[in-house]
């Protein structure tokens, strides 16, 4: 019998159970409680069906190993206690990666797609201040907060957890590819979906609640009203998790979910990534000195995790005069650290080697 997944006949019976049409995790979990392993799956189907299902799954787990990937159910110690906690959880996860990520306090940083620059910067501060205080991100990859934070998490150093909402051999959206190959060299990319399997509207949402079942906490850095991660922050008090969110800084619909949690419970708001971080009682250890010079370092930092930025804008952001602002972006373009791109904004240049 196959030995190459964990747990042998036993998690290739879990893996064919997935394939029962009409029934869910909460159902199997249901199931179980009812009846023993051996009548749940005599009860399955008829037994060709079952046999089918098993040549299915012996088929699937040999060609996840074969890409270096792994099959883990409930019944595995290597499943994510936190994920096992929450009623409707996974009963089988395909893993590539370091399966130790999960080992460390995990943080979800969720927000919408469609953000502005100030809340993609914010978001990639919090990577940073988690990658730095050796928490775990978990993230769904998507565009907007998603992926600020995960550039702030890997640039500094930490792991991230990459959650997907299809099989192992896809990344969605395809443009984020090379920060999710980037997370595998510390972290895991984790789905309950096998390879093959492509993203649809309904799997992100149940992507999204494995996000915050990995979590500890859940951070909500910007969501308009019907944003889909209100959704994520829903998820977060439904599993017990702590939920933060981020003091908006305006009213602007983009803002409305952050004012409609705040309004309910101002005590979860959070102003600053590193404060909040403190606050959690996680450690922070003293950050390295960084390399850019200490006059230019406020200009660094008002770049990090922008989408792009214009002189009239830092100069109003930084309280400098045109002449000195271009004089010190001059500077750090000679340096390599800063670039600019068509329609005279300024981006900073990853020196990490990843992007």
């Amino acid at each position: 019998m196959n030995d190459a997944v964990d747990g042998g006949l036993r998690t290739l019976e879990w893996m064919a159970l997935t394939r029962m049409p009409q029934r869910g995790p909460v159902g199997y979990r249901q199931a179980l409680e009812e009846a023993s392993w051996g009548e749940v799956w005599s009860r399955s189907a008829p037994p060709a069906i079952r046999e089918g299902w098993l040549e299915w799954a012996e088929n699937m787990a040999q060609a996840h190993v074969g890409m270096g990937a792994r099959v883990v159910t409930w019944e595995h110690g290597d499943y994510p206690r936190p994920l096992a906690e929450i009623f409707d959880a996974p009963p089988v996860l395909y893993v590539r990666g370091e399966r130790q990520a999960w080992q460390a306090p995990v943080v979800a940083v969720v927000g919408t797609r469609r953000c502005s620059d100030d809340a993609a910067r914010w978001a990639y501060r919090m990577g940073r201040a988690l990658a730095e205080s050796g928490i775990t991100l978990a993230t769904g990859g998507a565009m907007g907060i998603d992926i600020a934070a995960v550039k702030g998490a890997l640039q500094g150093g930490g792991r991230v957890i990459w959650c997907l909402a299809e099989g192992l051999d896809r990344v969605s959206p395809s443009a984020n590819r090379r920060w999710a190959e980037a997370s595998l060299e510390r972290g895991a990319w984790v789905t309950e979906f096998p390879l093959g399997t492509l993203a649809r509207p309904w799997r992100f949402a149940h992507r999204n609640r494995i996000v915050v079942g990995l979590s500890r906490s859940v951070v909500l850095v910007q969501s308009p009203a019907d944003g889909g991660g209100m959704i994520s922050a829903r998820c977060a008090l439904q599993y017990n998790r702590n939920l933060a969110v981020r003091m908006p800084p305006d009213n602007a619909p983009r803002w409305a979910g952050n004012h409609q949690w705040l309004q309910e419970n101002p005590r979860m708001q959070v102003r600053d990534p590193y404060d909040w971080v403190a606050s959690q009682g996680f450690l922070l250890p003293a950050p390295p000195a960084p390399d850019v010079p200490e006059p230019l370092q406020p200009l660094w930092e008002e770049l990090l995790g922008s989408s792009g930025r214009t002189p009239l804008d830092l100069c109003a952001a930084l309280g400098l005069d045109e002449w000195a602002l271009r004089h010190q972006l001059l500077v750090l373009e000679l340096q390599g650290r800063v670039r600019s791109v068509p329609g005279g904004t300024y981006l900073a240049v990853d020196t990490s080697g990843i992007s």
